[in-house]
């Protein structure tokens, strides 16, 4: 509200009393209750001029201030992404959205945020977005932090509007997914071991001079494959069943039948995860049961995800 000036009662000059003053001064008269109801009324007044501010066409004054655009056709990739990934990201993209609007891709740049559409495509003079870049308003200027942009990087941003928006569709701003979440199959190291997982300690037990130990007998493997991938131990009938399998891989089709088993593995992996949160938060730690109770969708979204096996369909436990 800055350039106006309190008139009698506190209604400011030039703006039009809408006699809501004068009905609560009847009511109450003296107190907080009226000034608190006009500062009300004032409010919603100037939230509705700041946005017929921010929907009004830019003033020719402004439009005269505005660098002039790049003379030349621009690549998004070599003159228009550097730009945005240096001003504009670290606000609106990598899962940020300042303004609820945000760049991940063209067809978001061109979605509208709190202050309205940001581009008017091949109107760069008339796109909100350049006035912010520009500065042509001080005190919207845009990034708020780090380095305003030059005049010449604003021309470029004015020439891509101007030339259509063009935009790479190879390119996103969005927040990337998590690397450590994504099934990925790692390569195979080269080595003695005929098993598969072996290969990947036995660089280590070579290097520090580790004798690696002989395999387990089935009983003890029974008993460490189901802690470890449901948290359980093997009912009695479990395991007379798989002492009784003479099958070469029986270890590995019991290990897939484990992992098959969605929600006995989600349960222990969603209480090891609270477990870990907790370590670090301080919060409660849910148990098994009462995760299953409290978290069904998180229980729901980790029984989809199995972790896989060996290249060779196998497990090794030791």
């Amino acid at each position: 509200m800055s350039g106006w000036s309190l008139g009698r009662g506190g209604c400011p000059k030039g703006l039009p009393n809408l006699g809501g003053a004068r009905i609560v001064h009847t009511v109450h008269s003296t107190g907080p209750f009226y000034a608190v109801a006009y500062r009300g009324l004032l409010s919603l007044l100037s939230l509705g001029m700041g946005a017929a501010m921010s929907a009004a066409a830019p003033t020719p004054e402004a439009i005269r201030n505005l660098p002039p655009a790049a003379g030349r056709a621009v690549d998004f990739r070599k003159d228009v992404q550097p730009i945005l990934e240096a001003g504009c990201v670290k606000c609106h993209g990598r899962g940020k959205a300042n303004g609820d609007w945000k760049l991940d891709t063209r067809e978001t740049f061109l979605q509208p945020g709190e202050s309205g559409p940001a581009v008017v495509v091949g109107d760069s003079a008339r796109s909100y977005f350049i006035h912010l870049v520009a500065g042509t308003d001080p005190d919207s200027a845009m990034p708020k932090k780090g380095s305003k942009l030059t005049p010449d990087q604003v021309g470029v941003l004015r020439a891509w509007v101007d030339q259509g928006l063009q935009w790479d569709p190879q390119v996103s701003f969005a927040q990337p997914p998590a690397n450590n979440l994504k099934p990925r199959r790692p390569e195979l190291p080269a080595g003695r071991s005929t098993h598969p997982v072996d290969r990947f300690t036995e660089a280590y037990f070579v290097k520090h001079g580790v004798q690696s130990p002989k395999p387990v007998d089935d009983r003890m493997f029974l008993r460490r494959a189901s802690l470890d991938i449901t948290g359980l131990l093997p009912t009695p009938e479990v395991q007379e069943a798989f002492l009784k399998d003479r099958r070469n891989d029986k270890r590995a089709r019991h290990v897939r039948q484990l992992l098959g088993d969605k929600p006995r593995y989600a349960q222990h992996w969603l209480t090891f995860g609270t477990t870990c949160c907790a370590t670090t938060t301080r919060a409660p730690v849910t148990s098994t049961a009462g995760a299953s109770r409290s978290a069904p969708g998180s229980i729901r979204r980790c029984s989809t995800t199995n972790p896989t096996t060996s290249s060779s369909g196998s497990w090794s436990i030791r």
